[in-house]
């Protein structure tokens, strides 16, 4: 009862909290049991102004496994019950109530900027990595890129920087603002439809949302502010990314204050 009590949380009643996973292909080639969650983003939209926050979680990062208990990374928790698993991990290691969850592939991500007609960044390194076995070959110039949405899915894959995973999810960060910016420069709602089937044919969500009313009143309600972005706060030792638990509640305090009452 506590435990679902707590990812019902009514001081959350004044936003939309959605779990973004950007799954990879699986580690092994004939199942799913070696998939993991490349990507984890918690969007967060303040229902009353339509502001967007995006809190990164490291793939990294260290949880605890609901239920069986022990330690786990973030990435490994999809393997162990998929999305409703890690919702639950999450929602605990934040102490967040997280209402919607959502999961796509690298080629949904593709098809999903495809549909918003591409997305504009500023390459600042050259990127290069090649990688046979895995079909994966990252070429992309520095400088500024309109991407298409299969070079958009390597620009966030690619780890080859002095920064290594942190430069990943940092970049994972400007993504999110370019293409929240990017739907305000194009007639979004008029893409709604084909959004929708995406959503109905290539991701997975906890309920059916997403449909197209749903959605045009979600993207009219928007802010045109950009996304607000935070990683969470922790530490990289030799197995993953330890959680600062004291700076991630003092961070879940600023993004969600308590509610003003009226006496």
């Amino acid at each position: 009862r506590q435990e679902r009590d707590r990812h019902v949380d009514a001081k959350f009643d004044g936003y939309t909290n959605v779990l973004v996973l950007g799954i990879d292909d699986g580690a092994d080639e004939n199942g799913t049991e070696g998939q993991h969650a490349d990507t984890i983003l918690l969007l967060s939209m303040e229902n009353a102004t339509g502001r967007l926050r995006a809190i990164t979680v490291p793939p990294n990062m260290i949880v605890q496994l609901p239920q069986k208990g022990g330690e786990i990374r973030a990435t490994d928790l999809y393997a162990h019950g998929g999305a409703p698993t890690m919702v639950q991990a999450l929602s605990d290691l934040l102490g967040v109530s997280i209402h919607q969850y959502v999961t796509l592939d690298t080629h949904a991500l593709a098809d999903l900027v495809d549909v918003l007609g591409g997305v504009d960044l500023y390459v600042e390194d050259e990127m290069n990595y090649d990688d046979p076995e895995a079909g994966l070959s990252i070429h992309i110039p520095k400088g500024f890129q309109h991407m298409d949405g299969d070079t958009a899915q390597k620009y966030l894959r690619y780890r080859g920087t002095a920064l290594g995973e942190v430069g990943r999810l940092y970049r994972q960060q400007r993504f999110v603002k370019a293409i929240y910016e990017q739907s305000f420069t194009v007639d979004t709602v008029s893409k709604i439809p084909d959004i929708v089937r995406l959503f109905d044919e290539k991701m997975k969500t906890s309920a059916e949302v997403f449909d197209t009313a749903r959605l045009t009143k979600v993207v009219k309600s928007l802010n045109a502010h950009p996304p607000q972005t935070s990683l969470l706060p922790g530490a990289v030792n030799d197995y993953g990314w330890q959680p600062d638990a004291e700076a991630i509640a003092q961070k879940m305090k600023e993004l969600f204050p308590e509610p003003v009452t009226e006496e």
